[in-house]
């Protein structure tokens, strides 16, 4: 579709459009779009794999995971961003604490908000490269050269 002759008020109305189709297709479920996709596309991806297991998406009050894998019971907690850092963890108080999640999905997108990387690490990877963001007292993942080459870590390019 040819969107160079829209002026802005048409291109929101279709914006508001698609987001509305979106929800009713299941596609985002909460006013956090770009989690919303990247939760989407993570799960979409994972059952389409077939070396990957099969996720279903939590409920959206669930705290600290985003989907479960039935067989297994592992919980994902997914990440989508635009650049090299996630959004924070505001269910890990203390990185000794229980797992509140098996696995942290990463989900990044280019500057055009397609997917580009898919990145897998257990829990205690997170922990070792979580930090402390100070001024919103909470955790978060810096996508690094040193992450993404180690072994624990399984990468994913999509393009």
């Amino acid at each position: 579709m040819d969107f160079s002759k829209f002026n802005g008020v048409e291109l929101l109305a279709v914006y508001s459009d698609l987001l509305k189709e979106m929800r009713k297709q299941g596609i985002i479920r909460t006013n956090n779009v770009v989690g919303d996709i990247g939760e989407f596309f993570v799960v979409d991806y994972y059952n389409r794999e077939k070396t990957l297991p099969n996720l279903t998406m939590s409920k959206t009050n669930t705290s600290n995971y985003d989907a479960i894998c039935p067989k297994t019971q592992n919980r994902y907690t997914i990440k989508c961003t635009t650049n090299n850092l996630t959004s924070s963890f505001h269910g890990v108080v203390d990185l000794n604490q229980a797992a509140v999640f098996e696995y942290l999905v990463i989900l990044q997108l280019n500057k055009d908000f397609k997917p580009y990387r898919l990145i897998e690490l257990p829990w205690a990877v997170f922990k070792d490269y979580a930090k402390m963001h100070k001024t919103k007292k909470a955790y978060d993942i810096s996508v690094t050269e040193k992450l993404l080459k180690d072994d624990r870590v399984k990468c994913f390019n999509l393009v």
